[in-house]
């Protein structure tokens, strides 16, 4: 399997959960492409849209732990975040994550394989 056909089996069926759960969508943009411009452009966002990065060291570590409460559902979920947050770790570098808006946020988390391809999760979140 490619890196890309990897990560998007890592995340079929995946969501994001937030004030509206959404859905994870693999990218790849050109390798010669400006990365914090092409997702502004890939977002359809006006060129003064707030942008911040966020860590990726804490990013998705909570839906990556499992918690006693948890059904055996959410369990599942938990785990399957877990090897998402480890094959990016392993296979990505330097992983970014970049969140555009606020209230109604783009996020984006890229990185590059050890051949250069650069790969992007894409996702959008609702934080009140």
């Amino acid at each position: 399997m490619t890196p890309e056909s990897t990560l998007q089996a890592l995340t079929a069926g995946l969501w994001y959960l937030s004030e509206t759960d959404a859905p994870w969508t693999v990218l790849t943009p050109d390798a010669h492409a400006d990365i914090t411009e092409w997702m502004r452009a890939y977002a359809q966002l006006p060129a003064d849209t707030p942008v911040s990065t966020r860590n990726w060291d804490t990013f998705l570590v909570f839906a990556a732990t499992p918690q006693p409460w948890h059904t055996p559902e959410e369990q599942e979920t938990a785990r399957r975040y877990a090897e998402l947050r480890a094959w990016i770790s392993t296979h990505l570098h330097p992983v970014t994550v970049t969140a555009w808006g606020h209230i109604q946020v783009h996020l984006f988390l890229a990185g590059q394989t050890t051949d250069g391809q650069t790969l992007v999760l894409y996702t959008r979140a609702v934080e009140t």
